[in-house]
């Protein structure tokens, strides 16, 4: 049995340092928030952007975003002087991530039973990013590195200050 080599990677506070891969699956996970962005910065240089938020911004799955946005702004919060809100979002990740999950799924059931025959596209999209969202929830509760990656958080600086 071979270690994983992932786990050699320490920051310089003797915690794992949290991988490119938890911020690209992070990234996907808030994928509502980032097109509604995009939109609008994109809206600034071009009129015809905006029609791409014809339906209306997607509120409900926005929200549903939050705990992992909550996540990826504990994760850039990793360093000894945090306080006990990173430290316990951090710590509860899993349900962070399988809440945002729910909140995809829920979504795109929702849009996928009132699809038509003209926007199939559309549900197997909403069905492809469901399958990911599923396997990234998989990926973090599974693996023995992400569970030792959640584990860790800097220790808290201690009161008395040596001289």
């Amino acid at each position: 049995m071979s270690i994983d080599e992932r786990l050699l990677n320490v920051n310089r506070d003797g915690v794992l340092a949290v991988p490119a891969a938890f911020w690209l699956a992070g990234l996907v996970s808030v994928r509502y928030v980032l097109f509604v962005m995009l939109t609008f910065i994109a809206a600034k240089r071009s009129d015809g952007v905006m029609s791409l938020l014809s339906g209306g911004i997607p509120w409900p799955a926005m929200l549903g975003e939050l705990p992992v946005l909550a996540l990826l702004w504990a994760a850039g919060s990793r360093k000894p002087g945090s306080g006990r809100g990173p430290r316990w979002l951090w710590q509860h990740a899993y349900v962070l991530v399988c809440l945002t999950t729910l909140a995809h799924l829920t979504w795109a059931l929702w849009l996928i039973v009132d699809v038509n025959i003209e926007e199939v596209r559309k549900a197997v999209v909403l069905s492809c990013f469901s399958l990911l969202d599923l396997s990234i929830s998989w990926v973090f509760w599974r693996s023995h590195y992400y569970r030792q990656l959640f584990s860790e958080f800097p220790d808290a600086p201690s009161a008395s200050v040596s001289k």
